[in-house]
């Protein structure tokens, strides 16, 4: 009867010195700010869209601007065809998931973007 007790005791005692270890290493591991973190993880997100729409073979994305809003991933600026903008949409729906992308993109013609002076 006595071991069981001790036992018990060392387990428990076991499970509190974790659960303090995780909360230290919880804090010192935690950022001042909250909001902080998500920014940070927001920034990372639409970093990874930027590179998925840079990686799309004949997609020109320099004029697309990949921002986070609200937990989602907003995609503005301009495309120079309905072909472009699905393939953008498609390469963020498939990083971010499509429930996370917001899509505000307007076909434009590049050359319509940068007119030439003659």
């Amino acid at each position: 009867m006595m071991i069981k007790k001790c036992a018990g005791i060392v387990s428990f005692a076991a499970v509190v010195g974790l659960g303090t270890l995780s909360l230290t290493v919880h804090a010192q591991n935690a950022p001042d700010d909250s909001s902080q973190t998500a920014q940070t993880t927001g920034d990372d997100m639409a970093a990874r869209v930027k590179q998925a729409l840079h990686s799309q073979p004949a997609l020109n994305d320099k004029h697309i601007d990949v921002s986070m809003k609200s937990g989602k991933v907003v995609m503005r600026g301009f495309v120079n065809s309905q072909g472009d903008m699905e393939k953008a949409v498609r390469a963020a729906n498939k990083t971010a998931g499509s429930k996370n992308v917001v899509n505000e993109l307007k076909v434009q013609r590049d050359d319509d973007l940068n007119p030439t002076s003659g």
